[in-house]
């Protein structure tokens, strides 16, 4: 029995996914970790109350920036980099006489990948110069550890700061003579980039900062919804169904089985439904199959008894030239008939639903609802770091 995914599709995403994040931030270090802290949200009338780690007027002037092309981003943010990647025979000879140091050069050794990026900056802005390590861990998930080496006024350093994370793109930046650390961010399940975090330190040791967050405006007078049609205005039926859905859909919620099926949750929600429209019906699963690296994404799993009705499935996600990944499948009964909904997300919010008719011999398409969702960048306090526990 044939289990129908993605596909090409899948494939053609998941090669995209890494330049994807390499065009971020700023395009110099790829390092760092997986979703940001979620804390609470700040109205513009709390920024004022917020402790001034993240100075307003950069999170401000990023985050006009922030929602256009991702190389105007990387244009905005390279004049503003504050660190210098040191070399390793500059890292030896600091490591001779520091044991911290020495230390960590010892387990980057040992380690599988064998690899770590070093920064010079004045990380926690007290006027010595610290040096950061970026220490690549290895695995599917791209684990990274962080560590801080503290500069002293001897000339020595001391690791004072160490967490592990999920890799991203990194770099100090400078903004009227103090360093933080920025990072691009990516919703994980879509590899999809939704922000930057600006943190910075004092003293050593992480403060917290500020998570610039894409987010999606509420309400339908922030969508444009559009829909057409494959085969003639013959199917309008179905167009204020779909756009109803289109107008309360969020992305990453769950979408029930429609109303031409029949679920049975005991037996691995297995869908009983005539699909074809040929008066016998067909056993089918639909899940979401749910991406656990770095190198795949969230997309529909449809697998069903007969083989062939797979292949057919297959065939439509393939065949048709949609932007964005298939994510859920359901069929409504309508006076056309059993329709096939295939509902595709693009990006972080938006997304298109296309209705086919089936038959024993044919799949026709007839009408496709496309939902473009406006976006603004909201701040959200950071606390922690994004820190992986083990």
């Amino acid at each position: 029995m044939k289990t129908a995914r993605l596909y090409k599709k899948t494939r053609e995403k998941n090669r995209k996914i890494i330049s994807l994040l390499a065009a971020g931030l700023i395009g110099l270090v790829l390092a760092g970790c997986g979703i940001p802290y979620a804390g609470s949200l700040i109205t513009p009338y709390e920024i004022q109350q917020m402790p001034a780690l993240i100075p307003e007027e950069l999170t401000s002037y990023l985050s006009q920036y922030l929602q256009q092309d991702k190389t105007d981003i990387r244009d905005i943010m390279s004049p503003l980099v504050s660190d210098r990647e040191m070399s390793l025979e500059e890292v030896k000879e600091l490591a001779d006489n520091n044991v911290d140091m020495k230390n960590a050069l010892h387990e980057i050794a040992s380690t599988y990948q064998g690899r770590g990026i070093w920064l010079e900056t004045d990380a926690d802005n007290d006027g010595i110069n610290d040096i950061f390590l970026c220490e690549y861990l290895g695995g599917t998930l791209h684990i990274v550890y962080y560590s801080l080496f503290t500069g002293r006024e001897d000339g020595s350093y001391k690791l004072t700061d160490c967490h592990t994370e999920l890799q991203k793109e990194f770099s100090f930046i400078q903004w009227k003579g103090k360093n933080y650390l920025a990072k691009t961010t990516y919703e994980f399940t879509k590899k999809e980039i939704n922000g930057i975090s600006l943190e910075c330190y004092e003293n050593g040791r992480y403060q917290g900062g500020v998570w610039l967050a894409i987010t999606a405006k509420e309400g339908t007078d922030a969508r444009d919804i559009q829909t057409t049609y494959a085969k003639g205005s013959k199917y309008q039926g179905l167009k204020n169904t779909l756009e109803t859905f289109a107008a309360h859909h969020l992305s990453g919620s769950q979408v029930p089985h429609g109303t031409a099926e029949r679920e049975e949750k005991d037996a691995g929600y297995r869908r009983i439904c005539d699909i074809d429209n040929d008066g016998k019906t067909e056993e089918y699963n639909v899940s979401l199959w749910m991406t656990s690296n770095y190198y795949t994404v969230d997309h529909l799993s449809f697998d069903a008894k007969d083989d062939a009705l797979t292949q057919r499935v297959y065939d439509i996600i393939n065949e048709d030239d949609i932007q964005g990944i298939p994510m859920y499948l359901w069929v409504d009964e309508t006076e056309y008939g059993n329709i096939t909904y295939l509902l595709y997300e693009e990006g972080l919010y938006d997304f298109h639903i296309l209705g086919y008719l089936l038959s024993e011999s044919d799949s026709l398409k007839l009408i496709q609802t496309d939902c473009h969702v406006q976006t603004q960048i909201t701040l959200q306090e950071m606390t922690e770091p994004d820190e992986i526990h083990g």
